[in-house]
């Protein structure tokens, strides 16, 4: 009985890591890794056709011909979602209980990509549809509107027990807080004492510290009762200004802060890069003289995807690796903090093709040494397995 089977081509960079460069058909690999993968995937991150229509190099963004010949569906959105459906149930399972999905995706195919996961993950699993800024500049030339941005699906296997961790708080925030008063306590800023949801309890007039007499804005109250107004006062946690005649103000310290902020939907290109960052990391990279790249993702958005789930021994798949994004991601921020991520890559190969081999497989492999393109840089370190689907016997 004839049976396929993962056959070992080589070692990259240091043996035994448990990093995999998979080449076949995604759902086929996921298939034959099903068991020992099940439930151990922390997080993962796909970036799979949009189905635009459009033919970039080696990619083909269109699922009409072929992939409607196959599936049977002269819709060319109805062939994408029947080549989405199986491959995101596989991941489903492939997850851990408390794992999470990301999903790049644009305008093309967004709604039904979500109702698709929505029947998948359930809705209620839905954490967040992100925005990403992916230019940073206005395409004149459009019809209509310009095109700045694409979305990233997020669900979590279990709602209940997913966790997305605070990002780390910048400089600039930090910033933002000072000790006009040298309080004791340390850095503050002040916050708004009012709130839009009047409480008669909270109706109240408040004599300034200069002898004025001030009363909420129209239609807000103050945010709590005039007992605790007094306790705040004492405790020297309302500000009046540097004269004394100012509306109340409340101190936040920095000190009370929470250690990070909770992530937005909103990721402009400042955070996490944007598509000619993208382009131009990997031009650094490799040589890709006649081969034009019209949709990479920058690492820093992949690395914040991997950041907000995954610990340091994680293990995290991409399912339609292209290029190697993903597995550069982990191989930085392990040589970065020290952690020991996994990745498994897969990318689709077919006889004759060596698109795997000669840009998946070699971008990492520059990554681990650090002879780039553009000259020789401090290599990340680590090491993966290249494997390739291939026949066998039973």
């Amino acid at each position: 009985m004839t049976r396929r089977i993962l056959n070992s081509i080589e070692t990259v960079g240091q043996g035994k890591t448990g990093n995999l460069v998979l080449e076949g058909d995604n759902l086929e690999v996921m298939s034959l890794l099903r068991h020992d993968l099940h439930e151990r995937v922390a997080v993962i991150y796909i970036d799979p056709p949009y189905n635009s229509g459009k033919v970039h190099y080696r990619f083909s963004d269109r699922f009409d011909e072929e992939q409607e010949r196959i599936s049977g569906d002269a819709d060319r959105h109805g062939a994408w979602i029947e080549f989405m459906r199986p491959r995101l149930s596989m991941m489903r399972d492939l997850l851990k209980p408390e794992g999470v999905l990301f999903v790049s995706i644009d305008d093309h195919e967004l709604y039904r990509l979500g109702v698709l996961m929505d029947g998948i993950f359930g809705e209620a699993n839905r954490l967040a549809v992100i925005c990403w800024e992916k230019k940073y500049g206005v395409q004149n030339d459009a019809r209509f509107f310009s095109d700045s941005h694409e979305y990233i699906l997020c669900y979590a296997k279990d709602r209940q027990r997913a966790r997305i961790k605070l990002l780390p708080r910048s400089e600039e925030m930090n910033n933002r807080y000072r000790n006009p008063d040298k309080d004791p306590r340390g850095p503050w800023k002040s916050g708004d004492f009012s709130v839009k949801t009047p409480s008669q309890n909270y109706l109240y007039p408040i004599k300034t510290p200069s002898g004025r007499t001030v009363t909420p804005p129209a239609g807000r109250s103050w945010c709590t009762n005039e007992a605790r107004f007094r306790e705040l006062v004492k405790d020297r946690r309302i500000w009046f200004g540097v004269k004394g005649d100012a509306k109340p103000q409340l101190k936040q310290f920095l000190s009370e802060v929470k250690s990070g902020k909770v992530p937005s939907s909103l990721w402009t290109y400042r955070e996490v890069g944007h598509t000619d960052t993208a382009k131009k990391e990997l031009k650094r990279i490799l040589d890709l003289s006649g081969k034009d790249f019209q949709t990479p993702k920058p690492t820093a958005l992949v690395k914040r995807c991997i950041d907000l789930v995954a610990g340091p021994k994680d293990l995290v798949l991409d399912a339609f690796a292209g290029t190697g994004t993903t597995g550069q991601a982990v191989l930085e921020m392990n040589s970065k903090d020290g952690g020991h991520r996994q990745f498994v890559l897969i990318e689709v190969g077919q006889e004759g093709d060596r698109f795997c081999r000669e840009l998946t497989v070699e971008r990492l492999r520059r990554v681990i040494s650090g002879e780039w393109h553009s000259g020789r840089v401090k290599g990340t370190g680590g090491g993966f397995d290249y494997k390739r689907v291939s026949m066998g016997q039973t």
